[in-house]
């Protein structure tokens, strides 16, 4: 059993024997739960419980920021976790923090791939019960909040867990970095890989070194190539699932205040596959009232569909697909983010409205700031 098995093995065992009143930091990725916010969560937490400073002021606990059974969404997270010999049922996730928890203990949070808090167990810790974020690690644009959190790295990269892996690193003895990221290298190395593409796309500085770093630990170019196309393979497969389940495997949401409108919610999910693909495997009708139902669901006015994939040339492709009641919000929306990301109209079936994104540099991580920035000026 490796270290990280035996610390994450042991954490629900503490919760229940910890004293009432004693302190944990829950250490979380965003809402959207991807990969690279499940490691870098997990990876903070166990470098944390390591270090002689950080274990003694605190007990830190790894949060998967989705409920329980939406982890089974995440294929590549449970390739990963497997492969590393994890068993997702010693992970906590946010329906494990119940009002007992939250009473209980006193209460830390360090916010990972987000520096603006998201989801309700984060916002309700944060903004009703007072707990204080006391450490940001992200690579998404600076909101500006939190501004004593310390550590406080919020810098542009590829992939979050690369500047985990950047800021731990300095903090240990040479001899115990290696010991240390000899037990990680196979869980940290896996967003990196992936939110870059295997270092072919959005590659920073920080992701060059955290990359540098890991093929001391023994992981070079084509066992790193191989690993990236087990990931990928894994990421890819949504045999199986309903429209409502694609569209929340991978979905971030917005509360948008306007100078004339109100709130604006607008959701933005995340998915693997082209519209045309969409359409074969669920038909045009039944599509568009999937994404209606959950828009519904989620008591949205607009949601957004960003589709990224390679098609059998292996040319890299985006699209984007908004679906709304109202015609006129979306139209300035559409209108304003054709300009920006350089969108051409491809298809428009029922409500939902699809078009080709040529700027394919730009992800969610672009794409959502604009939304908000588009909504705050109507």
């Amino acid at each position: 059993m490796t270290l990280v098995v035996k610390y994450l093995a042991g954490i629900k065992e503490l919760i229940r024997s910890y004293p009432k009143g004693g302190k944990f930091t829950l250490v979380s990725g965003n809402q959207s739960a991807d990969l690279d916010s499940v490691i870098s969560a997990i990876s903070y937490a166990f470098l944390a419980s390591q270090h002689e400073e950080f274990g003694k002021k605190s007990s830190y606990i790894p949060l998967v920021n989705i409920p329980r059974d939406d982890l089974t969404l995440r294929r590549d997270i449970e390739f990963v976790l497997k492969r590393a010999n994890i068993e997702p049922k010693k992970l906590i996730f946010t329906d494990d923090i119940d009002e007992k928890f939250m009473s209980n203990y006193s209460i830390d949070i360090v916010l990972l791939d987000h520096n603006n808090p998201q989801g309700p167990v984060l916002k309700e810790l944060i903004s009703n019960r007072g707990c204080t974020v006391t450490a940001i690690i992200d690579h998404h644009a600076d909101e500006g909040l939190f501004l004593n959190a310390n550590p406080r790295v919020v810098k542009t990269c590829g992939s979050c867990s690369s500047l985990v892996l950047n800021y731990w690193r300095t903090q240990f003895s040479s001899d115990l970095v290696q010991e240390l990221f000899h037990e990680l290298k196979g869980l940290i190395t896996a967003p990196i890989l992936v939110d870059t593409a295997n270092l072919t796309h959005r590659v920073e500085d920080p992701d060059v070194a955290a990359i540098d770093f890991i093929k001391t630990l023994g992981l070079e170019g084509a066992i790193l190539g191989n690993y990236f196309g087990e990931i990928s393979t894994a990421k890819s497969d949504v045999a199986g699932l309903s429209v409502r389940d694609i569209l929340r495997k991978d979905y971030k949401e917005y509360e948008i205040g306007t100078k004339s409108l109100g709130n604006v919610r607008v959701g933005i999910s995340s998915a693997v596959k082209p519209f045309t693909w969409f359409v074969r495997e669920y038909g045009s009708e039944e599509l568009a009232k999937g994404v209606d139902s959950w828009r519904k669901e989620r008591c949205l006015q607009i949601h957004m569909t960003m589709s990224s994939f390679v098609d059998e040339t292996d040319a890299f492709h985006r699209e984007l697909e908004f679906f709304s009641h109202d015609e006129d919000l979306v139209g300035k929306l559409k209108s304003a983010l054709t300009e920006k990301f350089d969108l051409k109209p491809f298809k428009k079936e029922q409500l939902l409205d699809v078009y080709s994104q040529l700027d394919l540099t730009a992800s969610r991580k672009q794409v959502a700031p604009a939304v908000q920035e588009i909504l705050e000026a109507l």
